[in-house]
């Protein structure tokens, strides 16, 4: 961990505070291109009042990928134990 993780700041926020702190995570503060935070609370906060759709969340998975990340996207029971171990590896 390279930057001190982040909390929610609203009750609507949950997708952008994770996605962010994943970017908080796996970079160090002067890797973080402005662009990428930019990117991220535009496409997490799509439903306003009812936070993150699925959809965005896929589309952040996406862009994870563009930079470097290995990520996956999982809903309900296409969450595993073995999939997220995989990830962390």
């Amino acid at each position: 961990m390279n930057s001190i993780l982040g909390y929610q700041l609203s009750e609507y926020d949950c997708g952008t505070t994770s996605c962010l702190n994943v970017l908080r995570f796996f970079f160090e503060r002067k890797e973080i291109e402005p662009k990428w935070i930019k990117k991220i609370v535009q496409l997490t906060m799509d439903l306003g009042h009812d936070g993150t759709s699925r959809r965005a969340m896929q589309k952040v998975a996406s862009f994870f990928r563009k930079i470097g990340l290995h990520v996956f996207y999982a809903t309900k029971g296409n969450v595993t134990v073995e999939k997220i171990v995989d990830c962390l590896e």
